[in-house]
C-alpha cells in the first residue's frame, strides 16, 4: 500500500494497524521513507506523515481493510426456486456458504447498482433480468464471489383455459383445465359469468390443481396467482359451456 502527502516532498511515513475497526490503532513502523509498506497479515491500515524539526504531522489518511482470502465459493440460490420468473413478481435470492470455520458473515452482493442489504437473504421488488454474484466477509475473511446466477425475466403471464368439451351431458359435467404455460407453483381462481354480458363471479378461489368440474352452464375464466405478495397472471381466455 501506497502513502503518499499530494503535491509535496520531505515527508517520513507513520504506519498504524487495528485489528477491527473498532479496536484502538497500533503504530507499527515510523520514520519511514518512500511511503510503500507490503503487509501480510489482515488488519485495518492508515497512516500519516510528518516533517520538519520540530515534527510536524498530517491528519491520519483514510483506513483501509485487508482482509485474507480463503478458498471458499459461495452459491446464489433462487427462493422459490420456480423454472420461470415473470416480470413484475418479487423474488429472494439466498447466498450459502458452505464451511468458514464458523465466521459470522456478512454479504456483498452483485450488481452493486441494486444497493443490495448485507444480509445473505436479497429480495428483489419486481425482477429484472440480470446476472446475480455473491461473496461472504468475516472475522477478517473474504470469500471468493459465486458463480453468476442467471435471470432471465420474461413478459407477464396469461392464464390458458381449456376444456374436455362445451355441452354439458343430461345430468353430467365438464372438467376445465387451468394452467400457465412451462411454469409452475400457481394456484388458481375461477370465475362465472351468467352470459357473455353479465359480470364475472368468483366461484372459487387459491384451487391448487388447476382442474374443476362443472355442471351448470355459463361463461368461465381463470387467473394464476403464485408468490408472496401474490402474483396474479392476465385473466384466461373465456370458455362457454351449455346445455343441452
Amino acid at each position: 500500500m501506497n502513502c503518499s502527502v499530494f503535491s509535496s516532498s520531505g515527508w517520513k511515513i507513520y504506519w498504524f494497524r487495528q485489528e477491527s475497526e473498532s479496536s484502538t490503532a497500533q503504530l507499527i513502523r515510523h520514520n519511514e521513507t518512500g511511503g510503500v509498506l507490503r503487509v501480510s497479515e489482515e488488519g485495518v491500515y492508515s497512516c500519516r506523515a510528518g516533517r520538519g524539526d520540530p515534527v510536524f504531522y498530517t491528519e491520519t489518511s483514510n483506513k483501509v481493510f485487508i482482509q485474507q482470502t480463503v478458498p471458499i465459493k459461495p452459491t446464489v440460490v433462487l427462493q422459490p426456486n420456480w423454472s420461470q420468473i415473470f416480470r413484475g413478481e418479487n423474488i429472494t435470492m439466498r447466498c450459502e456458504i458452505q464451511g468458514g470455520g464458523g465466521a459470522q458473515w456478512m454479504y456483498e452482493w452483485r450488481p452493486t447498482n441494486r444497493n443490495p442489504p448485507s444480509f445473505s437473504e436479497f429480495r428483489i421488488i419486481r425482477a429484472a433480468s440480470g446476472r446475480y454474484s455473491c461473496r461472504g466477509t468475516g472475522n477478517s475473511l473474504l470469500t471468493r464471489w459465486s458463480d453468476d446466477l442467471s435471470l432471465n425475466v420474461l413478459d407477464e403471464p396469461r392464464a390458458s383455459l381449456t376444456a374436455e368439451g362445451t355441452i354439458l351431458p343430461a345430468g353430467g359435467s365438464v372438467a376445465l383445465s387451468c394452467s400457465v404455460d412451462r411454469s409452475t407453483g400457481w394456484k388458481f381462481d375461477w370465475s362465472r359469468q351468467e352470459s357473455e354480458f353479465h359480470a364475472a363471479q368468483l366461484i372459487r378461489s387459491n384451487e391448487p390443481d388447476g382442474f374443476l368440474r362443472v355442471s351448470e352452464e355459463g361463461v368461465y375464466s381463470c387467473t394464476g396467482g403464485r408468490g408472496d405478495p401474490v402474483f396474479y397472471t392476465e385473466t384466461s381466455n373465456k370458455v362457454s359451456i351449455q346445455e343441452t
